[in-house]
């Protein structure tokens, strides 16, 4: 049986939630900001809010699919979308998940992202079977190497044009964490024990 999806608080101001499809408007105006977009494969970039609400879904369907788990990360007060973080990308065989987020431009410089990826690195390291988690980024982007840097993430090398950017093929940085070179503090998650079970399940 699929646990409830875990709502983790970041601080007294957010927190995060599972993603819905009512998010779309946010979703599809901070993604399309000129600061963020610069840093988005073309292909990426919902060019219409019906786009942006069928990116969401795969988005929310990772977690009762088994195929990854990813948040939305919101504000208390209103409950505003402003950002969203977690894993597309899971390799079971490997016990390896690719880390993704993205956060409106009006929230960048307050921590928050380094807070929710804390959490979510915290949660990804106790309760699924995962040794490692990697990221990866273009060399351009210096705000995301500094947070995954922040995080102790490892920068592993350079992945000659891996990946078609702008119209054009791109080298990106490739960043690691491993389960070794973290120390797990004890963190409440709601539910633990079911979830532990439910990703470990075949």
């Amino acid at each position: 049986m699929k646990p409830n999806f875990p709502e983790i608080k970041i601080d007294e101001k957010f927190y995060l939630r599972e993603i819905r499809v009512s998010d779309a408007n946010e979703y599809f105006k901070y993604i399309n900001h000129d600061l963020v977009k610069k840093y988005v494969p073309v292909n990426c970039l919902p060019q219409t809010e019906a786009k942006a609400v069928s990116d969401l879904l795969f988005l929310i369907n990772l977690f009762g699919q088994k195929r990854g788990i990813y948040w939305g990360i919101c504000t208390k007060k209103d409950d505003k979308l402003i950002g969203t973080c977690g894993y597309e990308s899971w390799h079971r065989s490997h016990a390896r998940l690719e880390l993704v987020y993205d956060m409106s431009p009006n929230y960048w410089g307050n921590n928050i992202m380094h807070k929710a990826l804390n959490i979510i690195i915290a949660f990804a390291f106790q309760t699924m079977p995962v040794n490692r988690i990697e990221a990866v980024t273009t060399p351009e982007n210096l705000k995301s190497i500094k947070v995954l840097s922040k995080l102790n993430f490892k920068q592993e090398g350079v992945l000659r044009q891996f990946r078609y950017f702008k119209y054009n093929y791109t080298d990106v940085y490739m960043f690691s964490l491993l389960r070794s070179e973290t120390i797990q503090d004890e963190l409440y998650f709601d539910n633990k024990k079911n979830l532990i079970k439910y990703f470990h399940e075949n």
